[in-house]
């Protein structure tokens, strides 16, 4: 699993979430990251996902460390973001 974070020509920020698990489990995986973005930015974002991974469309003003990440999502927390 891969992280990346690159800012586009329009100036928006694109968050890369590389991982090889399968669409239903990236699908999910994104779903549940969105609703910890959009509760913590209080701010609607954009989601893709596929076999190899999911894309989070963030803005500029979205700034974090990239470290931030991967405690964001735990056994504890998962099941009812993504349900939401």
């Amino acid at each position: 699993m891969v992280f990346e974070r690159f800012f586009d020509e329009t100036g928006g920020m694109q968050l890369v979430v590389h991982a090889p698990f399968g669409a239903d489990i990236c699908r999910a995986w994104a779903l549940a990251m969105r609703k910890r973005f959009c509760v913590s930015f209080d701010f609607e974002l954009q989601v893709t996902a596929d076999d190899n991974g999911f894309i989070l469309s963030l803005g500029p003003q979205h700034s974090f460390a990239i470290e931030s990440l991967f405690p964001m999502l735990n056994q504890q927390n998962v099941r009812p973001l993504v349900e939401q």
